[in-house]
This record gives structure tokens, sequence and C-alpha cells, in this order.
């Protein structure tokens, strides 16, 4: 009975090619989009869950209060925490600090007569690194590998790039100070790379004391350390938390900074998507976009079984006679059920190997896209992957269901007739699934030009500064000994020799770069007088050259830029004339209560990074600019210059317009190894630089209009599968009309003013649903577009264009045929 089902299902589906190609297609590529959606959800859901013992690990982090108002956040936590965790919390099994050196720094090191500048990120931990991170050791002993000082942990990627097969635990780094060896460090490990799904990253994790710091003011003071604690098994987290501020609590009474602080204990599987404090060690990802995107990948496969229902009852119909001539010889009607649900068995196992395939050549496209590695199901999130499966499963039933209960709802009689009762009921049904494809369609639509228009707007506002015509170029030696005052001496050499070509506008050194994070970051930084209340807004602070705001084309609002002092040749200046003079931005000068800009220049006001109380002359008012994206608000920033600090990270070249950068770079590369003929030469241009902060934008922009091109390709069908039940049921009467001088033009109108009625009803649904979710999308940038009508007015005629296209092409086929080949059949 069943091969005979079988063989009955393929010679039907033989005869009705055109709708099982699309059923089969729309299956096919709803369930390989539904697949990749799962798969990209799989993967930010799956953070940190490699470490073993992942349920254990909390975060640190902190909270400042204000008149019990919260107003300030941050990841990092006082470096005391440590020491009080582990003296007071038995039920605390270790604890972990770290600092995480900028990427941008690099760790430069020689080995075997080789330079090597690591900039992958490194961090500077105690000895407990591993015992609260075990799953990330690869080699050697993690109760040792941090205790001595110039310990040093390399990853598997680099210690296979210096040492090839050789064992590097033993070996020794030669850090490189300058012209001359710097300290060596051993390595004594070597560290996991760190997965992709890890909400931080690093090459290299260097020693530093258990005990650091030791004196009280540094315990409690501004700098902050990343601190993860690893809790015994069946110990809430909550409890530790409120023990902790109690503590703390009594520690505020003797020490002014860490009154109205509360610390909180974050698990670390949940630090990718639910937290975007400040002090994060990278980007997280945006748990709101997940569950968008996740929307997205339902709603396509929503579409595509309200295509196959639409399609197979529009088929069905055709086949009226066979149900009829079938269920008067004797067919019962479990038996016809089993036929149609064998029909669609065959229909859906075909659609899951065009699935497969889809899948199988488009993953690498999909990783390139996405940057999501196409890793194994099992590697990733099973919970995702479990409840997909359950509701397809559930959906391929419930879907499979409905045609054929549909069709036993006829009787014998009419069936052999051949009419067709259109019931109000089944009517409802199967407008109600258009609507919902066509309000789903032109959302998406309106939300596809929301983010590109978002993107577009970020990219080209006014940032304030000039980008487009600067190359710059990385220090090497940034750091590795900033009291090496021949390195001033040496970019002066190397600026005046690149100030000899006619290409070379300008030259600047600085500590940051736009596009890159100002490391130099802390609060309560800068006040009007000695006595002024504790300040909870976090204050930037740049040392920059000279040339740095001409460079860049930032506007000086009030007063004057820096000068290097007459003659010098690379002597550090420590005159407190030239240290203590700074430039200020708009937002710091309005901060710090001033009337005007022009009232600001020549005061005196204090920086103190630490205890000590520096005063400092203001010399200049610069514009706000965007230095680290126009996704953040603009931070109130100090500009120190640079020649007192060597704060030398980043070197900033501004071509003239029109020459040659092909020519202009190979002559900054020769000069380059003129000046540093050992250090590495690495470029890059300002205006790519700066647009990879919005590289999650970008990604999540060509994944999002993917997915939603798919819906809407997707929905089309459900156009034609909605078409065609219409002039299947009614191809009798278009028959008769044009027999009696119907024009081509009245029946389009005729059969297509049903769905250009279910469009105007879906526009009027989703406009709402477009103003909530791109508000709330919007809402998470500083600096975003306006909203208006036109959006959900340009989705709808997009939609109504396809509608119109779909529509009539089928129509006119119809429109067009002999009418005696349809009446010839009653």
């Amino acid at each position: 009975m069943l091969i005979n089902n079988i063989r009955l299902g393929f010679r039907q589906l033989s005869k009705s090619s055109v709708f099982a190609f699309i059923n089969v297609l729309g299956l096919a590529v709803g369930i390989s989009a539904f697949f990749f959606i799962a798969h990209y959800i799989s993967f930010h859901l799956s953070f940190d869950n490699f470490h073993s013992n992942k349920d254990q690990i909390y975060r640190i982090g902190l909270n400042r209060y204000e008149n019990g108002e919260l107003v300030e956040m941050s990841a990092k936590t006082f470096p005391g925490i440590r020491a009080l965790l582990k003296q007071n919390f038995p039920e605390v099994q270790h604890v972990t600090g770290f600092i995480k050196i900028p990427a941008n720094t690099g760790f430069l090191f020689r080995y075997s007569g080789r330079i090597y500048n690591e900039a992958g990120g490194w961090l500077s931990s105690d000895s407990s690194f591993f015992n609260v991170f075990p799953s990330l050791l690869l080699h050697g002993d993690a109760a040792t590998a941090l205790q001595k000082p110039n310990s040093i942990i390399i990853s598997e990627t680099l210690a296979k790039k210096v040492f090839g097969n050789e064992d590097p635990i033993g070996k020794t780094l030669d850090r490189i100070d300058d012209h001359t060896s710097g300290q060596n460090f051993t390595v004594t490990a070597v560290l996991r790379d760190i997965p992709d799904n890890a909400h931080f990253h690093s090459t290299v994790v260097q020693h530093i004391y258990d005990s650091w710091p030791e004196s009280d003011d540094e315990l409690w003071g501004e700098g902050r350390l990343s601190t993860y604690a690893t809790l015994s098994k069946n110990i809430q987290a909550k409890i530790i938390e409120e023990r902790l501020n109690n503590l703390l609590a009594q520690i505020e009474k003797e020490n002014v900074l860490v009154k109205d602080t509360r610390v909180v204990l974050q698990p670390i599987k949940n630090i990718h998507l639910s937290s975007s404090l400040p002090d994060e060690l990278e980007s997280n990802g945006d748990k709101e976009l997940l569950l968008l995107l996740g929307g997205v990948g339902i709603t396509i496969l929503i579409m595509a079984w309200i295509n196959y229902v639409n399609l197979e009852t529009s088929r069905l119909v055709l086949r009226i006679r066979e149900f009829g001539i079938r269920r008067v010889i004797g067919s019962g009607r479990s038996a016809l059920a089993f036929q149609f649900l064998t029909e669609y068995f065959i229909l859906t196992s075909a659609a899951l190997v065009i699935a497969l395939g889809i899948v199988f050549y488009v993953s690498p496209y999909y990783s390139s896209l996405t940057g999501v590695a196409f890793k194994q199901i099992e590697s990733l999130h099973p919970e995702v992957w479990f409840i997909a499966l359950i509701l397809f499963l559930a959906g391929t039933v419930l879907v499979g269901i409905y045609p054929v209960i549909y069709l036993l709802r006829f009787s014998p009689t009419a069936a052999l007739k051949g009419y067709v009762s259109i019931n109000t009921s089944s009517s409802t049904v199967r407008k109600s699934f258009v609507v919902i494809q066509f309000t789903a369609s032109i959302v998406l639509i309106a939300f596809v030009m929301t983010v590109a228009l978002q993107l577009d707007h970020m990219k080209h506002i006014n940032k304030g500064i000039q980008l487009e015509t600067v190359i710059a170029l990385r220090n090497p030696t940034a750091y590795s000994d900033q009291e090496v005052t021949a390195k001033y001496s040496e970019f002066q050499t190397f600026k005046e020799r690149l100030l000899q070509y006619p290409s070379i506008r300008s030259v600047a050194s600085s500590s940051a770069i736009p596009g890159a994070e100002i490391g130099f970051n802390y609060v309560n930084l800068l006040k009007r007088n000695v006595g002024d209340p504790y300040d909870s807004r976090a204050f930037k602070t740049m040392f920059v050259s000279a040339d740095f705001i001409f460079t860049y084309g930032i506007e000086l609002l009030a007063g004057n830029s820096f000068s290097t002092p007459p003659g010098f040749v690379g002597e550090a200046p420590w005159d407190t004339e030239n240290w203590s003079s700074i430039i200020l931005n708009e937002t710091a000068i309005r901060h710090l209560g001033f009337q005007s800009i022009d009232a600001a220049i020549n005061q005196e006001v204090y920086f103190s990074p630490f205890d000590d109380q520096l005063k400092c002359r203001i010399i200049g008012v610069i514009q706000d600019y965007h230095h680290e994206s126009a996704k953040k608000t603009v931070y109130p920033t100090i500009l120190f210059h640079n020649y007192g600090s060597f704060q030398q990270v980043f070197f900033s070249i501004q071509v003239n317009p029109g020459s040659s950068l092909h020519q202009t770079l190979a002559d900054v590369e020769k000069i380059w190894k003129r000046v540093w003929p050992d250090r590495p030469f690495e470029f890059f241009f300002l205006d790519e630089y700066y647009d990879r902060q919005f590289k999650s934008e970008v990604s999540f922009q060509r994944i999002f209009t993917l997915f939603a091109g798919i819906a809407i390709v997707v929905a089309c069908l459900g156009i034609l599968g909605m078409t065609l039940f219409q002039m299947n049921s009614k191809l009798k009467e278009v028959s008769i009309r044009k027999v009696l001088g119907a024009s081509v033009f009245g029946l389009i109108l005729l059969l297509s003013k049903l769905n250009f009625k279910l469009v105007l009803i879906s526009s009027f649904i989703a406009g709402p649903l477009i103003y909530v979710l791109s508000k709330e999308w919007l809402s998470i940038y500083p600096e975003k577009i306006q909203l208006n009508a036109w959006f959900t007015v340009l989705s709808v005629l997009i939609l109504f264009t396809a509608v119109i296209f779909v529509t009539c092409f089928l129509i006119l086929r119809i429109a067009r045929a002999n009418p005696v080949d349809h009446l010839k059949r009653e």
C-alpha cells in the first residue's frame, strides 16, 4: 500500500510540476534560511560555554550611586576586591584579576635574531589566572605558570609562529626596549587559542604580582582590574554579592573613593548578550538584534509553510473530480488522507535534500558574510537546535494536515460535479495567511531601509575631523620604554624628512588616533578647584604633538594650539609651563561649568589622575568631534602635548589632495627604513580604519538584508499561490466573461483586486510595527536618523509593485488563453 501511494504521489506531482517546483523551492529556501539563522543565534548564545567550570565563573563589576541614583557602571572593579574575596569568603575557590593592554600597543620582542610584534592584545594577570580559566591552558602547570616575575604565556598560534615544532616552554623572549635588549621573559605555559565565542581574547599573558597594588590608596583608587572569581557549587552569587557589599560599606568610612559603590556579580555566560558596560574588554553582542533576527527566521519558515498550504489547496482544486470518483468507488477518508500525506512527505523530503545542498554550498559565503565560522551543530548551543527542531517538526505536521482536512470536507457529489465551495472560514484563513506574509514583508523592507540609512548616516555624519587624506603608522616601540628621550628626536627626524616631499602636508604623533579607543579614561579627573566634590563623569585624555589638531582638521574654537619649544632636540622638557598646558573640547568646558568658551581660556584647573593635583592652564578649546565612533556620545576630552610623556603610539601623515598615494607610501616606507631599519612598517588609511568601528552594524545589515530578501522572495511565492488558487477556482467564470466580451484589463482588475485589498490591510497593520521596532533599534545610537511615514509608504509601494508584477503575469496567461479550452471540460 505504501509503495503504491508513493508511486501515485510521484505521478501526481509530475502532472503538476509547476506547483511541485514552487512548493519544493519555497520549503527548501525557508528551511535553509531558518537553519543559518539558528546557527547564527546558537553561536552568540554559546559564548564562554567552552569553559569547563562555566557555571561557577563570575565577573565582578562596579556600580556607583549619588543620592540613591546610579551614576556610573563599570565592567572593572577595585583591585582590593581580590584580597577581600580571598580573605573573607571560603566559598570563593579562586580569584584573578588582569589588565588588558590595547591591541594597538603590541608586544615587541626578539627571538633567534628575528623581531616579532604581537598585536593580538595581551594581558597582565596574577598566578590564579588558570585556576579560574583552566580550559584556556594547553600546556604547562596552572599552579606555577604565572608565579615568578618575567613569566609569560603565549598562545598556541604564536608559539608555532615563533618556535615551529619546538617545545616553547622554557624558551626566553627578549622584549625590546628601543635600540637595546630589554627585559627577558621565560615562556612557562602555552595558552589555548581562545575560541571566537569568548568575550575576551589574548595571545600573550604576562605576570603581575598577586599582591599588586600594595598601597591602600591604589587598592581602592581609580585604577581598576577586570576581576573574576569561581564560586563553589551550589553557592548563590547574590549571597556573596550582598556580603561583599557589606564589607565595602565598612571600607567606605575610611576611603572616600569607595563611598556609595556596590559590586555586582555577573555570570560569565551572560556577559556577551546581557552586558554593555563601560570598560568591557571587547564589544559584546546585542540580545535585541538577536531576537529580531530570530523573528525573521521564524517568519521565513512560517511564510514557506503558508505558501505550501496555499499552493497545495490550489492544486487540490484541479483534482476535485479525482477525489469524488475515488470516494464513490469505495476509498475511505483515511486512505485518501494517507495518499495526500504521502505526497506531502515526498515534497518535504525533496525540500530537505535541496536545503542540505544549499547549506553545503552556501556555508563558505555565510561564514564570510557573518564572520561566524560554520562549525558543527553540537559544538554550539544545543538548546537552540532542540527548540528549532521541535518548532520545525510541529509546524511540518500541522502544515501537512491542513490541506488534507480541507479536502476531506467536500462531499463526493459536489466533487464529481467539479463544484468547489469556498466557504467563508476557509477563505478567511487563506486571506489571513496572505495578510501575515504581506505585513511581514512590509516591515522587513522598512527595517532594511532603516538599518541602511542609519549606517550611512553614521558613516557620513559630520565627525569634525578630516580622515580621507590621512595615513596612519603604528609605532611598534610605544610603551616599551617611555623614558628613552631618543624616541622623540627620532620622530622629529622622521617628520622633517617626510615634510621635504611636496605630497606630504603635515605629520603628527599621538597616543590614539580617530577610530582607536582612548585608553586613558578616568573619572574624577579634572576639577575647577582642589576641594570640589567627587565627579563621576569620565574624562578621556590624549597626548598629541603640536601638529595633531592641524593634521586632522579639528577646529580650534578659541585660544592656541601647542607649540614645540624652540631648539628642542630630544631632551625631556619637564618644566611646569609646558607640561601643564592643556586643550579641552567643548563638552569638557560645559561640564566644568564655564560660562563660555572664551571665558575658559587661560583659566587654571586641577588634573588629578592619581593622588597628585597638577595645576593646569587651559590654552585652547577645540570643537567636539567623534573620536571613537558616532555610535558613542562625545566624552569630555583633555589634550596634553606628548613631548613630555613620549606617548607616541601612532604617527599620522596628511597627504596633499591630488597626490599619488602609491608613491607617497613608497616615500614614507623609504624614510621609515632609514630611521628604524629593524622595525616593521605597518600602515593603514584612516577612513577605512575608522569605518572598522561599524563592523558589527555592517555585518548585521548584510545578514538582515539577506534574510529579509529571502523572506520577501518567499512572500512573492505566497502571492503566486493565492493568485493560482483564485484563478483555478474561477476558470469557468473567466472563460464565460471572455466569451461575453470582457477585456484583458477588466479580468486583471477582477482577479487582482483581492490581493490589492490585502496589501492595503497589511499596510495599516505594518505601520505601527515599523515605527515601534525601528524606534527601539535606533534608541541605542546617540546620533540617529528621523523616522517618518515614507518608510511605510515606500515599503508598501515596493510590495505593491511585486504584487502587480506576479499577479499580472499569471492572469495574462489565462486571460489570453482560448476560453473553449476551459469550457469544453464542463
